[in-house]
């Protein structure tokens, strides 16, 4: 999955050009839209096989969710046909992983989420009346699942490991290679080498070999047969981690 981050991609003078020579490679095509007149204007140069992926944030004021103009878009996205991750009847959410700028010396540590805010997310939507048992959430990291489903009894996806560098990548507005929009290390630029020759080369490869080793805080971690340890991206950025991801609490050793 090739992630492009732009503000507004819709309307990016380029996405058209884009999305087509994306779509002719058989790439699996997500998009984002805040659902303004413009947007929605815009959604016919979407392939058939994309989804679109609507932010929710410019529905969210002071005064709670503005349900009307959120109901309004959505309608709009299913009459035109889009495959899209909220439905009003049935809410869906997806949890993506945590986005940090390409230039990793602008990261704050203490910006990154960790455990507490998960939970907080749970007790506002997970266990909110309004929303339990119509809220799905589509969740695959075992840190997540596990604050926001503490007593079990929601299926969830099996998990492999981090995938930064293997299924997953993140190209910049720059055109540079990353291994995952969570892990700002470039591996090459797409301005001077195919991304298959970015792929095939050493920094790719290094990657992939320290993922496959045990970060420093998770040996003799008897859950790592599970988490696998977890976002590697994220776990680089905070040194006092010792390798460990920031949703883990630390404290099954």
């Amino acid at each position: 999955m090739f992630h492009w981050h732009n503000p507004d991609p819709l309307l990016h003078p380029v996405f058209k050009a884009v999305v087509d020579k994306l779509n002719a490679a058989g790439c699996q095509l997500l998009v984002v839209c805040r659902g303004s007149l413009d947007e929605l204007s815009a959604l016919a140069d979407v392939p058939g096989n994309a989804s679109i992926l609507l932010e929710v944030e410019g529905f969210v004021g002071t005064g709670g969710i503005n349900f009307k103009d959120l109901e309004k878009v959505c309608r709009t996205l299913q009459n035109k046909g889009v495959n899209f991750g909220l439905r009003l009847a049935n809410p869906r959410f997806k949890l993506p992983n945590i986005r940090i700028n390409d230039n990793d010396s602008t990261v704050i540590c203490r910006e990154l989420v960790r455990p507490a805010d998960v939970e907080y997310f749970r007790l506002l939507a997970v266990d909110f009346p309004d929303f339990k048992g119509r809220l799905q959430l589509d969740v695959h990291d075992l840190f997540l699942w596990e604050i926001l489903f503490p007593d079990g009894g929601v299926a969830r996806s099996e998990y492999g490991g981090c995938q930064a560098a293997n299924s997953l990548a993140h190209i910049d507005s720059f055109g540079t290679v990353h291994p995952c929009l969570s892990w700002p290390q470039p591996l090459g630029s797409l301005l001077n080498d195919s991304f298959y020759d970015i792929w095939q080369a050493l920094p790719r490869q290094d990657v992939r070999t320290g993922i496959a080793a045990v970060p420093g805080g998770c040996h003799d971690c008897r859950d790592y047969a599970i988490c696998f340890g977890g976002c590697r991206g994220l776990s680089r950025l905070d040194l006092s981690l010792n390798g460990r991801d920031p949703m883990c609490e630390g404290s099954c050793s």
